[in-house]
């Protein structure tokens, strides 16, 4: 088929636009022509008809609605200076009162400038459009909603797994996990969370001792707690459940005992008996408080002889215990074993 590279000259006019023009009847229209010599009016109005759709065309460009032609779908149509498009095809519908059916084909230069105007205000004005980041200060001030933040390296950045928790991956997997489980070992879990779990394991509860060698106040070590000095220049001595073996007053939790000086009583004296040498009259034996060494003249100077021997006194000291405990408290110690 040839291509028309020229648009024909229309400006002879159009064909009998001034002649004898007749349109044949509806049902010759339909029969077309058959053996006979056609009526030069009808000739006519075949080729006025046609050289008028002709310069139509050629003038308006698109042709315009009517409501006699059945418009099949994508068909193109002008309403009052708007180029519409079908959307399904269809039969004396209005595009002007049907916008299911025929739609807008192409926004108008007034749109479009509109539009054009407000793209140069976004390149050009750094900032016009607050919602977005800035050239100069790339700050996202609104919320922005995606699957993730990657560096130039994909496999690494931020990103939102399928439960919607954000992960940090390094690019052989997740290093970081927000999930807010505090279960695994990536898991990211506040400050707060930390120090709870601490204080979990770590935390002093009432009754309990804290020793330290710092002088301040615990509540301001641990954060917590009211504290007050404990066994104040005594040492701890550990509460005592057996029967027999130790003294009563390591039975009573917090008792105390001792004291820093203490001076021995005759009765906490070990129990003894002193001896002296010295010269009895007579002859005397060894008994249970004499022991008897020989005999001696003169001493008594009755020309008798006497006896040479050791004398023990009478019982010295009760015997008992005495106070030997260092300054104490007692406390309850207890070690973890497991």
């Amino acid at each position: 088929m040839a291509v028309i590279e020229k648009k024909p000259d229309m400006s002879h006019g159009i064909w009998a636009e001034d002649g004898n023009v007749e349109a044949p009847s509806e049902g010759k229209v339909k029969e077309g022509w058959v053996v006979e010599k056609p009526l030069n009016e009808y000739m006519n109005w075949i080729m006025n008809r046609q050289d008028r759709m002709l310069q139509y065309l050629n003038q308006q460009g698109i042709a315009g609605w009517d409501e006699n032609t059945t418009y099949p779908i994508n068909a193109f149509v002008s309403r009052d200076g708007i180029v519409y498009k079908a959307l399904s095809q269809n039969f004396d519908k209005d595009p002007t009162l049907h916008s299911n059916i025929w739609q807008i084909a192409f926004s108008t230069y007034q749109d479009v400038d509109g539009i054009k105007s407000e793209v140069d205000k976004i390149k050009n004005n750094d900032g016009y459009l607050t919602k977005y980041v800035q050239k100069s200060t790339p700050i996202l001030f609104g919320v922005s909603k995606g699957v993730g933040y990657a560096g130039q390296d994909l496999s690494r950045g931020v990103f939102f797994n399928s439960n919607q928790n954000a992960v940090i991956r390094s690019g052989s997997g997740v290093e970081y996990n927000f999930n807010g489980t505090k279960e695994q070992d990536n898991d990211v879990i506040r400050r707060s969370d930390l120090r709870a779990i601490l204080e979990a394991y770590t935390r002093y509860n009432i009754g309990d001792l804290y020793v330290t060698t710092n002088i301040d106040n615990p509540s301001k070590i641990l954060g917590y707690g009211t504290w007050q000095r404990f066994a104040e220049g005594r040492t701890l001595v550990g509460l005592s459940e057996q029967s027999t073996e130790a003294p009563t007053w390591t039975k009573i939790m917090k008792n105390t005992y001792g004291e820093n000086e203490h001076r021995l009583t005759v009765q906490e004296l070990p129990t003894f008996r002193a001896e002296t040498q010295m010269s009895r009259a007579g002859t005397v034996p060894s008994d249970g408080d004499w022991t008897y060494l020989g005999g001696s003249n003169g001493h008594a100077n009755d020309n008798i002889q006497d006896s040479w021997g050791i004398m023990k006194s009478y019982p010295i000291g009760g015997n008992q215990w005495h106070n030997n405990v260092q300054p104490s408290t007692v406390v309850a110690i207890w070690i973890r074993v497991a």
